[in-house]
């Protein structure tokens, strides 16, 4: 008898589940993609190293011009590569985060990255002002200072060939992030600097692991895993430390209040505007809104700044002669000068920024952004149905000759402004778009300048792998496989450079 009502049971819920998803089904079958297998879907193709796993997506994607429908487990992926359907659903208001960003909550907490309606919208709107480009300058001597150190250990590899610098540009950057985002260094630090670096960038991969292992999804499953108690131990270090320096900070800003002679508060670094901001009922962010945020910054800062600065200094050393006009227009600025960089000299450096915007076209850091409709979009050639998960396929879509004529040839050029005119504002998107665009794109984009113009006006960049022996993997950020193999040469005989 019991057995006979299990059975009974199993079948009522199977054709529950049938019978919610019939809908969803019947529109992902009419949406062109390779064939999915019962229960598995494509989840398969997704086995293996993340290098092989997003050679496998390539492949897939570059079969389909506009979208492709994938199947992991029973769950229904559908990517986009055509800028004018991007604009479509983005536009669209029956979008949301989609679900797989809940993999980084336990991370990263209710951040801007993670949160929805008005906690989101309320959120941001506390957060913008701090980067405003005027706080922004606040930043420059410590970029510039941190890029100065840069340049200086550089110098050991002057003349020893190709090597990868990728581990002198994350030193960098986290050190900046650090100073800039919770006002500690690494001498207050110590190796607790590189371990942070280390565990933000092991669950970033963790987070990967969890979209693609389908079979990690289900949470019953995902707590009685290693992964599960890796991703916790990383996770209770990270927080530990970010709690202490907020504690710290924070008992720092009351006993100090941080004003100046006008009464207005005063803040050096991103955690102080956090905790300065007030809605306009007086109510401020909560401990556990600011450790989300900075937090996030942290994540989101670190390898995408990193991975730019790795590619942009690759690219120029296979092209010379794109490298030759950066040069120049180095020389036109500074001439023979080491002084420190400012404001205005950044916004002289018109083709560097072209050189960074066609570096974050061709490799986005970010390669893919996800959303959930919760209702069918119709597009021109199918409808997407809710439910499911939108990918919005960053790489390809600025990969599009429709939009980028020989669209796989470095080419700053296309951002000239009437190159830019010409195009869907959509087709070129690395740091998202809409009410979603990351909020710290300009800070990105200044320290990027920064730290090139500085390693530039030191020295040659050369390197001997082209781009199509890139070995390309993105966990969460893209990122080479093998490194960011450059060789230095300096432009004159003498760095008349002295570290801070």
């Amino acid at each position: 008898m019991v057995i006979a009502l299990l059975i009974i049971w199993s079948g009522v819920v199977l054709f529950w589940y049938w019978y919610n998803r019939r809908h969803l089904v019947k529109l992902g079958s009419q949406i062109p993609g390779p064939v999915a297998y019962p229960l598995i879907g494509n989840g398969l193709t997704f086995w293996g190293k993340p290098e092989e796993v997003f050679k496998k997506l390539r492949e897939i994607f570059t079969m389909y011009s506009r979208l492709v429908a994938i199947w992991l487990g029973p769950k229904l992926h559908v990517a986009l590569f055509d800028a004018n359907d991007v604009e479509v659903v983005l536009k669209s208001k029956a979008v949301e985060k989609a679900e797989e960003y809940k993999f980084l909550k336990p991370w990263l907490g209710d951040s801007l990255l993670i949160s929805t309606g008005s906690k989101f919208k309320r959120n941001k709107k506390l957060i913008m002002p701090s980067f405003h480009v005027n706080n922004l300058k606040r930043f420059l001597d410590v970029f510039n200072d941190h890029a100065l150190v840069l340049v200086e250990s550089l110098r050991e590899k002057v003349g020893e060939g190709e090597f990868d610098i990728q581990s002198y540009l994350s030193t960098c950057t986290i050190n900046v992030l650090l100073e800039t985002v919770m006002g500690i260094n690494k001498e207050t630090l110590g190796d607790q600097a590189t371990k942070y670096s280390h565990y933000v960038h092991k669950l970033s991969g963790l987070a990967h692991m969890r979209v693609y292992k389908f079979w990690l999804r289900p949470d019953i499953i995902f707590r009685f895993s290693k992964v599960r108690r890796e991703q916790d131990k990383y996770i209770e270090i990270i927080h530990g430390l970010t709690e202490k320096v907020i504690h710290e900070r924070k008992k720092r800003w009351y006993e100090s209040k941080l004003r100046d002679d006008e009464g207005e508060e005063k803040w050096t670094v991103f955690m102080d505007s956090l905790l300065g901001a007030k809605d306009e009922n007086g109510v401020g962010l909560t401990d556990e809104d600011i450790k989300a945020e900075v937090m996030t910054m942290m994540f989101a800062g670190q390898d995408t700044t990193t991975t730019t600065l790795g590619f942009t200094l690759s690219l120029l050393g296979i092209y010379q002669d794109i490298q030759d006009k950066v040069l120049k227009e180095l020389d036109e600025v500074f001439g023979s000068s080491n002084r420190p960089i400012t404001y205005d000299d950044i916004l002289k450096l018109q083709y560097l920024e072209q050189v960074v915007q066609e570096t974050l076209r061709l490799y986005p850091p970010i390669p893919l952004i996800a959303k959930k409709p919760v209702a069918d979009i119709q597009l021109d050639t199918c409808a997407i149905p809710a439910g499911c998960t939108v990918g919005i396929m960053i790489m390809g879509i600025q990969r599009d000759p429709k939009q980028f004529p020989n669209p796989m040839r470095f080419n700053p050029d296309n951002f000239l402004p009437e190159n830019i005119k010409a195009r869907n504002p959509y087709s070129y998107m690395p740091f998202s778009a809409g009410s979603r665009m990351c909020v710290g794109s300009k800070y990105a984009t200044i320290l990027i300048k920064v730290i090139l113009a500085m390693i530039l006006r030191s020295y040659r960049v050369s390197a001997t792998r082209r781009e199509r022996q890139f070995k390309l993997a993105g966990q969460v950020v893209l990122k080479r496989c093998e490194g960011y193999l450059v060789s230095l040469q300096l432009k004159s005989d003498t760095l008349n450079t002295t570290p801070p």
